[in-house]
């Protein structure tokens, strides 16, 4: 009996291990089809063409259309191409599914993307490709080599790594030159927004005109973004930090330009509704556009803050610091949609530095600072010109007690825009 038993127990064994390549087959299909099924958005539009399943292997086709109209409509006027054909080579592995996948029929532009998929549905990439040349009408685009790796999870969760060492945009009128350009990233996109962080660089750009005037170069380029949710997945905070180590031009030198800007507390829940609705903004009906202003009302009345962390211009002569920060309270429920009555709820603190040195050295810079300090907006400390105040009650009140409307001073912004 015990020997029936190993024989039975033998058989069951090698008869899965036959089935194996079927069932991982099986699955296979059924992760690339889900996998498929999500790449459908507002802007492109897959599907499978052709699936032939195999036994130890598979081959499967699938077309990458361009959806949106806009975006369809450019590229044909600049004939690109708006839809592509993947071939993809399955191999069923024992505890995973290997993938190459190709352009159809494009042996000008090699692109190469290689997966393997864990049986949970966990994915690591490596997309490699060779130099590319894309050719509108007034402009083209050439890149070396480039490579973008990472892992994706079954949760939404991704890891990245992008490198590109060169990229060329030119145009009739300007070149653009971009060198060293790489990134990475971690995080998902939960509930139509970004929660993670992720770090672009670029080492050097040039960018040359027609007009004779010279180069415009930008050296050590960077951008940060962190953003997050709290315990609860109520409120949502996000940084933004851009950096310049050098900007050199004919007519000067700016020493490098720091900029930090940050939300935080905003709600999640309007944040999605917004989010939702702008997935389809080519299309937006009427009942959509109500929808979203009362999302809209909602992530006001539910308060936020903001802030402009740290804005730093450094040249020659001395650095421009300004600071901004500003909070809107809870509290809005009764009048969200009353632009006065929000900006008289909102409190915060704004401050300002300029070197005399720099403003000596720009007279429009100069004019600007002496009007602020005959209007006691601002005033001389030693060898600089400051400017502090706080936010109140819907006024800007500055150390001299001199109030402005905060209204007319968003006003006037937005009028130089």
């Amino acid at each position: 009996m015990n020997q029936l038993k190993k024989v039975a127990a033998v058989g069951g064994a090698v008869c899965l291990m036959a089935c194996w390549p079927l069932v991982v087959g099986q699955i296979a299909e059924k992760v690339f089809q889900d996998n498929i099924g999500n790449i459908d958005n507002q802007l492109v539009t897959a599907k499978v063409l052709n699936y032939d399943r195999g036994y130890l292997s598979s081959h499967v086709q699938t077309e990458i259309q361009v959806t949106d109209p806009g975006l369809k409509a450019q590229m044909q006027h600049d004939d690109l191409p708006t839809s592509w054909v993947l071939n993809s080579d399955v191999k069923h592995g024992l505890f995973s599914i290997d993938a190459v996948t190709q352009l159809d029929n494009q042996p000008d532009e090699p692109l190469k993307i290689v997966t393997q998929t864990q049986l949970n549905g966990n994915t690591h990439f490596e997309i490699d490709s060779q130099v590319t040349h894309y050719q509108g009408t007034t402009w083209s685009v050439t890149s070396t080599p480039m490579s973008l790796s990472g892992d994706v999870t079954t949760l939404g969760e991704i890891d990245y790594r992008l490198d590109v060492p060169s990229v060329q945009f030119s145009h009739a009128d300007l070149q653009i030159n971009l060198n060293n350009f790489y990134g990475n990233g971690q995080g998902k996109k939960e509930k139509g927004f970004w929660v993670g962080s992720q770090t672009l660089q670029v080492d050097k750009t040039v960018m040359s005109d027609a007009s004779g005037l010279g180069d415009f170069i930008l050296e050590n380029v960077g951008y940060q973004n962190t953003s997050s949710m709290d315990a609860d997945r109520a409120r949502y905070d996000t940084r933004q930090q851009f950096n310049i180590a050098k900007i050199s031009a004919q007519d000067g030198v700016v020493e490098h330009l720091n900029v930090i800007f940050s939300m935080g507390q905003l709600d999640v829940d309007s944040l999605a509704k917004i989010a939702e609705i702008l997935e389809h903004y080519a299309d937006i009906t009427p009942a959509d556009a109500q929808n979203l202003q009362q999302a809209l009302d909602q992530l006001v009345a539910k308060g936020f803050s903001i802030a402009l962390e740290q804005l730093d211009i450094g040249l020659a002569q001395g650095q421009i610091e300004s600071k901004v920060d500003l909070k809107l309270p809870a509290d809005m429920q009764s009048t969200p949609q009353d632009p006065l009555e929000v900006v008289k709820k909102l409190t915060g603190h704004v401050e300002s530095q300029v070197p005399k040195a720099v403003a000596d050295a720009f007279p429009v810079l100069q004019q600007g600072v002496d009007e602020l300090v005959t209007m006691k907006m601002m005033r001389e400390n030693g060898d600089v010109y400051q400017m502090n105040a706080t936010v109140q009650d819907g006024d800007l009140v500055f150390e001299s007690g001199k109030k402005v409307p905060l209204m007319v001073i968003l006003m006037s912004a937005m009028m130089q825009m």
